[in-house]
């Protein structure tokens, strides 16, 4: 499976729970994540990655960066982690 198969899953995940994920332009800023999705009452920094593909070093310093300053982050790999995800955030929305 290809990163672009899981990001085209997170844009309908998004999508489904009210909300947009917006494309980070990659030439911005080394280490960025691959999408900022706006969902109601929440934002999160999403990188998404081909099935086992790991975190390169920028990227991991730029999430330790978001996550210190108390942002969301997740990464998908793969189109159960991405449903994972929307699923929590529909429950959180529930609760």
């Amino acid at each position: 499976m290809l990163e672009s198969s899981v990001e085209q899953r997170l844009i309908r995940a998004a999508r489904l729970l009210g909300g947009r994920a917006f494309k980070i332009l990659p030439w911005v800023q080394r280490g960025l994540p691959d999408r900022l999705v706006v969902v109601p009452g929440q934002v999160w920094f999403i990188e998404t990655k081909a099935p086992k593909k790991k975190l390169a070093s920028h990227q991991r310093r730029m999430r330790d960066f978001f996550l210190e300053l108390g942002l969301n982050w997740a990464t998908l790999d793969t189109p159960d982690k991405v449903e994972a995800w929307m699923w929590e955030r529909h429950e959180e929305r529930e609760a």
